[in-house]
């Protein structure tokens, strides 16, 4: 993957594996494994993280400050960085919600920069690139985003974001599992609800409390040519044809939707 920063603006080109919301320390270990496998699977080094890589909200008056051990964060950190290291040796970073509480917990004087040079270890090989935007390009047209904004419908976000800036988009933040394929005119248009890297047994703040926002589903995308494919252990609860009339031309399209069939 060839990867281009010109200030804060990241664009990427070529196949990838991209992930999203580890928020370590609540992150699943077994993902981290899958995503190495897929990452071999397909043959490619290079790795997009889209946000929430942390869960800093947590060390903050908000979370479990009192029961939380920054040192212990930052092993743990090394350790999960450490294992990707030995596949990837290209990994490119985003900053969710979940990140940018470092600043506001540490009084700005803690940037992710600092953070990231502090827990994670880079050896020589690996390129590494990260951006306090919520977003990077991938081949021009796919967004790929940790966006402010989530709802209870899967993929109804990710549109909404692709139709304003014209392009494909794959979503993170609300933790749903859902694939959109539109076809215009013969172009394929993406819309994905990126899904989780957590484990549920360590998400109390989610677990413990009810809401009709939309079951989290753990699984992250491979692209390929510019094709974004889910992976997920999930089950897929349903897949219905739809269509879509644009320009007086009716298209059809697929929306694949996962959700947990525990919850």
């Amino acid at each position: 993957m060839k990867v281009n920063q010109q200030g804060k603006l990241i664009r990427c080109y070529g196949d990838c594996i991209v992930v999203s919301d580890f928020h370590i320390p609540e992150h699943d270990d077994s993902m981290i494994e899958d995503i190495i496998k897929a990452g071999m699977h397909y043959n490619t080094k290079s790795l997009i993280i889209n946000g929430d890589i942390w869960d800093f909200i947590k060390f903050s008056k908000y979370g479990e400050g009192k029961n939380q051990d920054w040192k212990k964060l930052k092993e743990i950190s090394k350790g999960i960085f450490s294992r990707l290291f030995e596949w990837f040796n290209q990994v490119v970073m985003n900053m969710g919600n979940h990140d940018a509480w470092l600043k506001y917990i540490t009084r700005q004087q803690l940037t992710m920069e600092d953070f990231i040079e502090l827990c994670i270890d880079q050896p020589p090989w690996v390129e590494l690139y990260f951006t306090d935007w919520d977003f990077v390009i991938l081949d021009d047209s796919i967004r790929i985003c940790h966006s402010k904004n989530y709802s209870r419908n899967a993929h109804s976000v990710p549109e909404a974001l692709g139709k304003k800036y014209r392009m494909s988009c794959a979503q993170s933040h609300d933790h749903m599992l859902a694939y959109k394929e539109v076809i215009i005119n013969n172009v394929s248009k993406y819309y994905i609800n990126m899904g989780c890297c957590l484990d549920y047994d360590k998400a109390e703040y989610e677990m413990g409390s009810s809401s009709l926002y939309g079951n989290w589903a753990k699984g992250f995308l491979v692209v390929r040519k510019g094709v974004p494919e889910v992976i997920t252990k999930e089950p897929m609860v349903s897949e219905r044809m739809y269509s879509d009339t644009v320009n007086g031309i009716k298209n059809g399209y697929i929306m694949r939707r996962w959700e947990r069939s525990d919850r």
